[in-house]
């Protein structure tokens, strides 16, 4: 990001975390962040105060494995969590 880059990591992450804090005013939203953004300040504790999180996490061997068989498996794995993910929504 060119605000890393002139800015330094400081900003950079205090920028994310004002974007994340604007969404909080926001009704009925799904807010997807990339890894860091719970990991600093305060982020991750107003997040759950706020509402549901949930992480994704991808094994490392699927990123590196080409076989069908893998991909098979991760593509059911993910049809499952779509699934709930749905439920879970739905429930909202």
């Amino acid at each position: 990001s060119d605000i890393f880059a002139e800015k330094g990591g400081n900003a950079f992450r205090s920028f994310k975390r004002l974007g994340l804090h604007q969404t909080f005013t926001i009704e009925d939203v799904i807010v997807s962040t990339g890894g860091g953004t719970p990991v600093f300040f305060d982020n991750m504790e107003i997040m759950n105060e706020r509402g549901l999180c949930i992480l994704f996490t991808l094994f490392r061997f699927l990123y590196y494995q080409d076989s069908l068989k893998y991909f098979q498996r991760f593509y059911l794995i993910l049809s499952i969590f779509l699934f709930v993910f749905q439920f879970l929504i739905a429930l909202v």
